[in-house]
């Protein structure tokens, strides 16, 4: 019997503890269950993001000389050396590249002027003939050559993106590394995905971007790995006349061709158009 507030025990007589109640046969006792939701598992590393395509893996995972292992962020850094000679040497190409366009532009308008040039002589004299049906056909064939003018003429027009073009221009690094770019494009991808606004995004690439490639932004006294100071070898020598001779071999290639197949003069007259699409010479 359980004592009772106020009862007095007699002497003798012990109290009775009170016995925690059982569960039921059979059934197991049950535990209280902590309040409070899970927490969400981190968010991935978007540096390690970028390291594991590029051959990256976490030091539990890596099958090689344990002493070659390198954290993310320095085996990112590892491969910048061979990635910015790619990169001065597709910057190089692309600019020859450019340039050829340009001159071949240039070239196949003066030849289309030329030939217009001749037509409508000719139609002047079909008119003066009497030579109607002349005259249509001249006139259809000198319609179709200022439609390839038009063409060579028109501008392609570019999506307009303010903000994104003005953090380009802030972040010159975005097109001229590699590396940092695709950081940088992983970064905004999973801020995109999370569901952030572009300016979000443009923020979270350019802060990650800074971390892991300081010497990227103003004010670093840190060089560029793999890019030579002053007074070293790297990229072109400077170019300082405006022949055929001075040309990127893969312009004179085209220089050559056409003036094989008799397109142009001469690859002297190739030149000159050239470098004047580069703002040089006449």
């Amino acid at each position: 019997m359980a004592t009772q507030p106020g009862q007095v025990i007699e002497d003798g007589q012990q109290p009775i503890e009170e016995e925690a109640a059982t569960p039921p046969e059979g059934q197991q006792p049950t535990e209280l269950e902590e309040d409070g939701d899970d927490e969400p598992p981190p968010a991935p590393d978007p540096v390690e993001d970028l390291a594991k395509g590029m051959g990256w893996r976490p030091k539990d995972q890596f099958r090689g000389d344990p002493n070659l292992w390198k954290p993310a962020d320095e085996h990112i850094r590892a491969g910048a050396e061979i990635q910015k000679g790619m990169s001065r040497d597709l910057k190089d190409m692309r600019h020859t590249v450019d340039a050829i366009t340009k001159t071949n532009a240039a070239i196949l308008k003066q030849t289309i002027d030329a030939e217009r040039d001749k037509l409508v002589a000719q139609y002047n004299r079909a008119v003066e003939d009497g030579d109607a049906r002349s005259t249509f056909q001249i006139g259809r064939q000198i319609d179709g050559l200022n439609g390839q003018v038009q063409q060579l003429t028109q501008p392609v027009p570019q999506p307009a993106a303010p903000e994104a073009e003005a953090w380009v221009a802030r972040n010159s690094w975005f097109t001229q590394d590699p590396l940092a770019h695709d950081l940088a494009m992983a970064v905004a991808q999973r801020y995109s995905d999370a569901g952030h606004a572009a300016d979000k995004q443009l923020e979270a690439a350019e802060r990650e971007v800074r971390k892991v490639y300081p010497h990227l932004f103003a004010g670093s006294s840190k060089p560029a790995p793999g890019v030579a100071q002053p007074g070293g070898r790297s990229g072109q020598a400077p170019v300082k006349g405006t022949t055929y001779a001075d040309m990127p071999e893969a312009a004179k290639k085209v220089a050559k061709d056409m003036a094989e197949r008799g397109v142009i003069p001469n690859k002297e007259a190739y030149a000159k158009q050239y470098w004047k699409s580069q703002g040089k010479g006449a």
